[in-house]
């Protein structure tokens, strides 16, 4: 498998989306899929601790559930820096036209982060912003570029 270097991508802030993020998230992830969307989720979340965005579970509470099963987080409930869930099935047990509303709070840096990626990891994918698939784009994120990934 190919290793990608991503040195272009996330060299200051983390990405950025706007308001709503649109993905399908009906598809089934192959075991390999999901470990390295995993990886992904898990650096975000380290990415976004270094920048002081709260990252929670779906419900804006406790920690997020990053697991075999499911993605499933947002923003920050306790100080209303939260908005819709974001969360995917490794299984595909969700809408085919899932979206989140992130209504331009911390979280949605790091729900378009996992999205970019995620893109390409399953190519099928087909993540949308407000202005379509180029509003999920790279905007620089300190640190990432020195981030190895196999895709």
């Amino acid at each position: 498998m190919k290793n990608i270097r991503l040195k272009s991508l996330l060299s200051e802030q983390v990405l950025t989306e706007g308001y709503s993020l649109s993905y399908g998230n009906d598809m089934i992830w192959t075991d390999e899929e999901w470990s390295k969307l995993l990886k992904v989720v898990r650096d975000a979340l380290k990415l976004a601790k270094k920048h002081d965005i709260v990252i929670r579970d779906g419900h804006g509470n406790g920690a997020p559930i990053i697991n075999n099963d499911e993605i499933y987080l947002n923003g920050d409930g306790a100080n209303d820096l939260d908005h819709e869930t974001f969360v995917i099935n490794k299984d595909g047990s969700g809408s085919s036209r899932a979206y989140t509303k992130t209504n331009r709070k911390p979280y949605d840096a790091i729900v378009a982060t996992i999205l970019f990626h995620a893109k390409k990891i399953k190519k099928e994918l087909k993540p949308n912003g407000d202005d379509n698939a180029k509003s999920i784009r790279v905007g620089g994120t300190e640190g990432w570029e020195n981030q190895y990934y196999s895709y």
